[in-house]
C-alpha cells in the first residue's frame, strides 16, 4: 500500500510537471494525438491561473482555476477542494506548485483523470473595503443623538480622532457604536464595532471633541450660607456641558423654599447639595406638640432637642412629663407625635 501511494504521489508530480511545460511549449502533434481521460471525467481540463482575486476566507480551486469539461460529479468536487485559507482582506499570498500538489492529492480525488495545467507560484489577493472616516464621524454622531447628556443638550460634534480603520472583507457592513464607561460628555470615547455579514470583523476607536449646551440653573446674585432660595434668586439658562457637575439643577423651583449651605456666587451652576432645608424648628426652642387621632385633638408644648426643617422627626421634651417623644416637624416650632 505504501508503495501504491508513492507511485500515485508521483504519477501526480509528473502530471503537475508535464502541465507546466506544456505552458512554455506549444504542444506537438504527439500531444494534439493523445488519448482523452478515462470516464467518468473524460474531458476534465484544469487550467490554474497565476494570479487570482478571492473574495471568502477560503481559497477553493474553483477560485484560481478554470475547470472545463462535463459537469460531472468528478468535476463539481473538483471544484470544492479547499486548496488555502484566503489572505486578510486587502492582502497576498503565494501557493507553490508543491503546496497545490499536496493539497490536491490529500483529497484522494482521481487526480490523473484530469489534464493538468498549473504555473509554477499563484498569487492570490484578497478583494476588501474600507468605511471612509465620513461615514465614522456619521456613525459617532448618530450614537450620541440617541444617549444622555447629549440626547437633551445643544451640543455640536467640533472634532473627532479615529484609529487605524481596518480594510474590511467585502459583505454587508453593521457598526455598532459604544460610549466607553467613564467618558467626559465633552470628550467622548467610542468603539465602533464593525460587523460583515454578521461576523465580527474589527474596532474603530474614536475619541472627539463637543461643544455642548445643557439647561441648568445658575444663582442670578450673590447668595449667602443660610440665606434662603426666593423667586428671582436663582435663574434657569443653557450653559457649556463642561460647567454641569452631578447633581445640577435643572429646574429653579426645585431650590425654592430652601437654604444655601455654603455661599454661592454669581453666575455659579448650583447643584442639589448647595442647599439644605429651612430649619423652621431651632435647637432648643419651645414648640407646640400636637396629638390627632381623628377629631380628637391635643396639645402641649414641649422643647425641642434638635432643630429641623419640616417632614424631619426630632427629640423633644415634654414640659409636663419631663418625658422625651420622637416627633415630626409639621411647621414653624410646631412637631406632631402619634397617640
Amino acid at each position: 500500500m505504501r508503495i501504491r501511494m508513492l507511485l500515485l504521489a508521483l504519477g501526480l508530480v509528473l502530471a503537475l510537471a508535464s502541465a507546466a511545460l506544456a505552458q512554455t511549449e506549444p504542444a506537438g502533434p504527439a500531444a494534439q494525438a493523445a488519448p482523452a481521460p478515462s470516464a467518468p471525467a473524460a474531458g476534465v481540463r484544469v487550467q490554474i491561473l497565476p494570479k487570482v482575486l478571492v473574495r471568502g476566507q477560503t481559497v477553493l480551486l474553483a477560485d484560481i482555476a478554470e475547470i472545463k469539461g462535463p459537469d460531472t460529479q468528478f468535476k463539481r468536487d473538483l471544484a470544492g477542494v479547499a486548496v488555502a485559507e484566503s489572505p486578510a482582506p486587502g492582502q497576498k499570498t503565494t501557493l507553490t506548485r508543491a503546496l497545490l500538489s499536496e493539497r490536491l492529492y490529500a483529497t484522494g480525488l482521481p487526480l490523473d483523470q484530469a489534464e493538468w495545467r498549473v504555473p509554477e507560484n499563484v498569487v492570490v489577493a484578497r478583494e476588501y473595503q474600507v468605511i471612509q472616516p465620513d461615514m465614522v464621524e456619521q456613525v459617532v454622531l448618530d450614537h450620541l443623538r440617541r444617549i444622555e447628556p447629549y440626547m437633551s443638550g445643544d451640543w455640536r460634534l467640533v472634532g473627532l480622532k479615529t484609529g487605524p480603520i481596518p480594510k474590511l472583507p467585502v459583505g454587508q457592513v453593521e457598526t455598532r457604536p459604544e460610549l466607553l464607561p467613564g467618558s467626559n460628555p465633552a470628550y467622548p470615547r467610542i468603539n465602533v464595532h464593525l460587523l460583515v455579514d454578521g461576523a465580527a470583523v474589527g474596532i474603530i476607536r474614536a475619541s472627539g471633541r463637543v461643544e455642548m449646551s445643557a439647561p441648568a440653573v445658575v444663582a442670578a446674585r450673590r447668595l449667602e450660607k443660610g440665606q434662603p432660595i426666593e423667586p428671582g434668586d436663582l435663574v434657569e439658562t443653557m450653559v457649556k456641558m463642561d460647567q454641569i457637575r452631578p447633581g445640577t439643577l435643572r429646574s429653579a423651583k426645585e431650590a425654592l423654599g430652601l437654604v444655601c449651605r455654603t455661599q454661592i456666587r454669581e453666575g455659579d451652576t448650583v447643584q442639589s447639595r448647595d442647599f439644605i432645608p429651612l430649619e423652621v424648628v431651632k435647637t432648643g426652642a419651645m414648640v407646640t406638640i400636637v396629638a390627632q387621632s381623628g377629631p380628637l385633638k391635643v396639645t402641649t408644648t414641649g422643647q425641642a432637642k434638635r432643630g429641623g426643617a419640616v417632614g424631619q422627626d426630632i427629640p423633644v421634651v415634654n414640659t409636663q412629663s419631663k418625658k422625651t417623644l420622637v416627633a415630626r416637624i409639621i411647621g414653624p416650632d410646631t412637631v406632631q407625635v402619634n397617640f
